[in-house]
């Protein structure tokens, strides 16, 4: 389209009449209008090229992080995710994927176990109350999570990591003798 603004162009100023001067103007300017489209949607694709092949801007994947972390003990669904990063729901999942390797739900969940690794150090805190405490609506899920991420169950795992003797009855009422 370019080439044949120019063959216009080119053929105003050969032929001059009385409006030749207006009309190779406004050739002009519809060239530069097209050819600047041309280039400023090459420079938006390319663009979203970029951001598909790399993922998330740290600066968004730092507000999920910091959202998850606000909510940890709360309900967090997809769609508050995205709503951290300002995408939507899918296109934030697959950046999401790109940038971590993983998908968002199973960042949140290894966030929960990590933040119920450090609960768990603590020998006065009942299983059950980190469960709920890190965003699990049951022992049962927080266990078969626990043990498919760590390996082991979330007692065991206290078991290893606790000196000898000071980790609690599975209720955390006191030390079993």
């Amino acid at each position: 389209m370019v080439a044949r603004l120019s063959e216009a162009l080119a053929a105003a100023e050969r032929e001059p009449s009385e409006f030749s001067a207006l009309y190779a103007d406004a050739v002009r300017l519809v060239t530069v209008v097209r050819r600047l489209s041309i280039e400023g949607h090459a420079s938006a694709l390319k663009q979203q090229q970029t951001t598909a092949t790399t993922g998330l801007p740290k600066w968004r994947l730092k507000l999920v992080c910091d959202h998850v972390t606000a909510h940890l003990g709360e309900k967090v669904t997809l769609t508050d995710m995205a709503a951290a990063a300002r995408l939507s729901r899918m296109h934030f999942a697959a950046l999401f994927l790109r940038s971590t390797g993983m998908r968002p739900h199973q960042y949140l969940l290894q966030r929960r176990i990590a933040a119920a690794q450090e609960l768990l150090q603590d020998a006065n805190q009942p299983i059950i109350q980190i469960a709920i405490q890190v965003g699990f609506q049951t022992q049962a899920h927080f266990t078969t999570v626990f043990k498919k991420i760590t390996g082991v169950t979330p007692a065991k795992w206290r078991e290893m990591v606790m000196p000898q003797g000071s980790h609690p009855d599975q209720f955390g009422s006191g030390v079993v003798s």
